[in-house]
């Protein structure tokens, strides 16, 4: 569950670009410390996730790894989705980066 929970928050952040903690727990049933670890985990795989407080705060790609991933080549970031879910196999997934 935790890896569909990590893909799923990734993926929404990337379409998205901001969400809440809260969202985030409410939407999986889970506690608001365990999204703070699937952030540490996301962290952990290097794709640079952070948090704001405050008004307008949420949880936030780092822009400059969003625009990388647009621009450059997505071998990198998909070779950084394998690792974080533990994958081996070639050609696991398929992503489309065009709007």
């Amino acid at each position: 569950m935790q890896e569909s929970r990590i893909f799923k928050t990734i993926y929404y952040l990337l379409q998205k670009g901001k969400s809440t903690v809260s969202e985030r727990s409410e939407q999986f049933e889970v506690s608001i410390r365990t999204i703070y670890q699937d952030i540490d985990t996301i962290n952990s795989a290097g794709i640079p996730m952070y948090t704001t407080h405050g008004k307008g705060s949420g949880i936030v790609i780092l822009d400059t790894f969003t625009h990388a991933v647009e621009h450059k080549d997505s071998n990198e970031f998909l070779i950084k989705l394998s690792v974080l879910f533990q994958i081996r196999h070639i050609n696991w997934i398929e992503v489309d980066f065009f709007h």
